[in-house]
């Protein structure tokens, strides 16, 4: 296990107050190859110490119980807050061609303009935007009555520059496979432009589990974050 420092800019944005969201410390451990501890260059010490400590197994209970027992109270000094109730794991997943399994027969809507999505939208748990002149920035539906029933969206661009996807299912919708449809043509048109895709999930999110099974993505690894909240 190796530890890396954060950006030195972002941590002094963090520091001296300016951000909403802290994330102090985070812990990589992939599927293959090293773990890694992500931390604020202030908390050098302390994950030297997690290291040594937890290397081995930097994701037990006794692990996590380190890092929330070190790292929120100096935290909490400098106006923000660890919310412990939160799910800080993250289960991680790729797309990767010849693995992808449609295992619904629904039928889906590509949805490449701002204006088709304002057709077909799901209230879904966050806003988002197309930009129609981006060939990258999609989404596909299951749609009903000019209604979305689930959407796959892009998201965002992970760390390791894959391109993070987001999906959303209405609740008396859900367990019909829609979920796991718009999934898997959203990976599979992102992988035809020469595109990495990601699937990020807590780990306790189990119908979002299904559907990375469903679709056959990779699962990659886990990361745990130790998210705080300014006061």
């Amino acid at each position: 296990m190796r530890i890396e420092f954060e950006d030195e800019e972002l941590e002094g944005f963090v520091m001296d107050g300016s951000s909403m969201i802290a994330v102090p410390i985070q812990i990589d451990v992939p599927e293959e190859g090293e773990s890694v501890v992500t931390v604020y260059s202030g908390f050098a010490r302390l994950a030297e110490k997690f290291v040594r400590k937890y290397g081995d197994d930097p994701l037990s209970p006794d692990a996590v119980a380190f890092i929330e027992d070190h790292f929120a109270k100096p935290m909490e000094k400098a106006g923000y807050s660890y919310e412990s109730e939160y799910d800080h794991l993250v289960c991680n997943f790729g797309a990767e061609e010849g693995r992808l399994v449609r295992p619904s027969d629904a039928p889906t809507v590509f949805i490449d303009t701002d204006e088709k999505l304002a057709s077909y939208y799901l209230n879904t748990t966050r806003d988002f935007e197309i930009n129609d002149a981006d060939p990258i920035d999609v989404a596909f539906a299951v749609v009903e009555r000019d209604s979305a029933l689930s959407l796959a969206s892009v998201n965002d661009f992970s760390d390791d520059g894959s391109i993070e996807i987001n999906v959303e299912t209405a609740p008396n919708s859900r367990g019909l496979g829609y979920g796991a449809a718009v999934t898997h043509d959203l990976c599979r048109y992102l992988l035809s432009l020469g595109e990495r895709v990601s699937y990020r999930c807590r780990s306790t999110n189990a119908p979002s589990l299904r559907v990375a099974e469903k679709c056959g993505l990779v699962f990659k690894g886990k990361t745990y974050s130790f998210v705080c909240y300014k006061n």
